[in-house]
């Protein structure tokens, strides 16, 4: 019986120490990147499918921007835009997860 962890999906990179371990109802497994602003993580939804959520960064115009972002994307529609399933705050930063 093999208990190693699992390995990373290809283009994960392990989360660093900071990094929350679950945002909302979603466990993060690791970073697919970041920026001033955001990062951008692989997480497991709890029915077990894979997603990226992205959590603002911790200045607070980042934090602005994010929540702009975030509602221009819930608006858009069309075949080709993929909105979020879900969002809120963690620890007052806005987050947004996408299938």
């Amino acid at each position: 019986m093999d208990l190693s962890s699992p390995s990373l999906p290809p283009n994960v990179t392990p989360l660093t120490d900071g990094d929350p371990f679950q945002v909302g109802q979603y466990r993060l497994i690791g970073r697919l990147g970041a920026d001033d602003l955001s990062t951008l993580y692989a997480a497991v939804s709890p029915d077990h499918e894979a997603m990226a959520l992205k959590l603002a960064g911790t200045e607070g115009s980042a934090d602005a921007e994010q929540a702009d972002e975030a509602d221009l994307v819930r608006r858009a529609g069309g075949v080709c835009a993929l909105g979020p399933r879900d969002g809120g705050t963690h620890e007052g930063h806005p987050w947004s997860a996408i299938g």
